[in-house]
């Protein structure tokens, strides 16, 4: 019997049962995320061979900046599209869309204006000698990076329609051939001229190829300037506590770069976000699949069958821990010989880096709780989850730094977010979204990760011999 298909405002829609369509979507993410990130390896290795360390912690500085801009202005645009009623409504998908061009256009101009106040400060002391603040370049690179929302802003919601009814087949081909096209002109240019602005342009082009694929390759009514007042209201209700939320979460995510930028100089910054990459990569599994397509998921079962939410929510998180506690226990053993094999020395203190970092991975697996409360309608109680882990981070790494310096910093990044677990399993318990022994069974690979590290740091061991 064939399945009942609908049409939506971005093309036919499959009606299919929900574990097909995630399965599916997840498949899609899983390609993309893992094809992605070869890219960016590769890509990685090539480009520390042509640029210094310290080219990579300035533009490290700079992308948080450009980041922490987007989240400052977040409305949670795409989410309002995934979970809301009207999220196939033309009207409702032109007026996110004229917000989101607004805020672009904001954001680029805000942006710039950070640039030239960074230029100033840079001018006096308030920056301490070796900040990477400081950095002559840092400016300029700003700059630059403010097309990089502003082309964001007219990026079609075609993309968010898609990932409401979980179809991602095309958004992840457009993102991944975004990615081959910044990256293979990042490497083109530094090999010609080695230079952080090949970063830069490498960057933008590749934000200026989604957003025209996310017009011409995704099928669909095009977006146009709209301004539905009813719409608005919508997305501003439920947008206010993603907007709060928004600059928590950027604030406890980056505030690590924030503070070792002024703590550090550019060469140590570059080595660790060098590390951090490699975790980030890991993290943004998490991000891709359970992020988007989980987000979706919980979404729709909100909405038709809530009582099957931590069914569905369990579901979903062992495979994540499996993986994210397998992977920390592999790279806590394994690390340096990683480093090793793949980059020259100047990369090498990275390896250390990377294996206390990995640690930060036990406690990574419950970001996917906080897109539960939001897929439920209950963003505003990851507030307190953030602020909780960003007085813990800002009060707590300066002071561990002037006392133990960075090495006593790494260890407390890699496991300051403990002190959010109390909170998050109270609301858990309050929800029904805790079952102890689901949470404590991916464990066992754990201690699987460390037997398969300390395997293969055996066998390098008695290859070096």
């Amino acid at each position: 019997m064939r399945l009942p298909r609908a049409r939506s405002s971005f093309g036919i829609v499959d009606k299919g049962s929900l574990s097909a369509r995630f399965i599916l979507a997840s498949s899609w993410m899983l390609g993309e995320h893992g094809v992605g990130q070869l890219i960016r390896f590769m890509g990685n290795l090539a480009l520390t061979r042509l640029l210094a360390p310290e080219m990579f912690g300035v533009m490290a500085v700079a992308q948080v900046f450009i980041s922490g801009m987007a989240m400052f202005s977040d409305m949670g645009l795409d989410i309002n599209i995934i979970r809301s009623k009207r999220g196939d409504d033309i009207k409702f998908l032109n007026t996110a869309w004229t917000l989101q061009v607004l805020r672009g256009l904001l954001l680029c101009f805000i942006t710039i204006c950070l640039a030239l106040l960074v230029d100033l400060m840079s001018l006096t002391d308030f920056w301490r000698p070796e900040s990477v603040y400081r950095s002559p370049e840092l400016p300029m690179v700003l700059v630059l990076l403010s097309l990089s929302p502003l082309m964001d802003g007219f990026r079609s919601t075609k993309i968010a329609a898609a990932n409401r009814h979980l179809e991602m087949k095309l958004v992840a081909v457009i993102r991944v051939g975004s990615q081959l096209a910044g990256t293979a002109l990042m490497i083109a240019l530094a090999f010609v001229e080695p230079s952080i602005y090949a970063l830069v342009f490498g960057g933008i082009f590749s934000r200026f190829v989604l957003v025209c694929a996310s017009h011409y390759v995704i099928s669909g009514e095009n977006n146009r300037f709209t301004w539905d007042k009813s719409a608005v209201a919508e997305i501003f209700t439920f947008g206010k506590w993603i907007f709060i939320t928004s600059i928590l979460g950027f604030l406890l995510a980056s505030g690590d770069k924030l503070l070792l930028a002024a703590l550090s100089d550019s060469v140590t910054l570059g080595l660790y976000s060098l590390a951090m990459a490699l975790i980030t990569i890991l993290v943004g599994f998490s991000n891709k699949v359970v992020g988007s397509v989980g987000y979706a998921a919980i979404s729709e079962i909100d909405r038709n069958n809530p009582e099957r939410i931590k069914e569905i929510y369990y579901r979903i998180r062992f495979p994540l821990d499996a993986t994210f506690l397998f992977l920390t226990g592999v790279l806590f053993v394994t690390g340096s010989i990683i480093l090793d094999l793949l980059y020259d020395e100047r990369y090498l203190y990275a390896g250390h880096m990377i294996e206390v970092l990995s640690l930060s991975l036990v406690f990574n697996r419950y970001g996917f709780f906080s897109r539960v409360l939001s897929a439920i309608g209950r963003p505003d109680l990851n507030i307190g989850i953030n602020i909780l882990g960003i007085i813990t981070l800002y009060a707590g790494l300066p002071l561990i730094f002037s006392l133990y310096g960075f090495e006593g910093a790494l260890w407390f990044i890699a496991g300051y977010k403990v002190f959010t677990l109390p909170l998050i399993f109270y609301l858990k318990r309050k929800f029904d979204l805790c079952n102890y022994q689901e949470e404590f069974k991916g464990f066992f690979f754990l201690g699987l990760g460390v037997l398969v590290g300390a395997i293969f740091e055996c066998a390098y061991e008695c290859l070096l011999t």
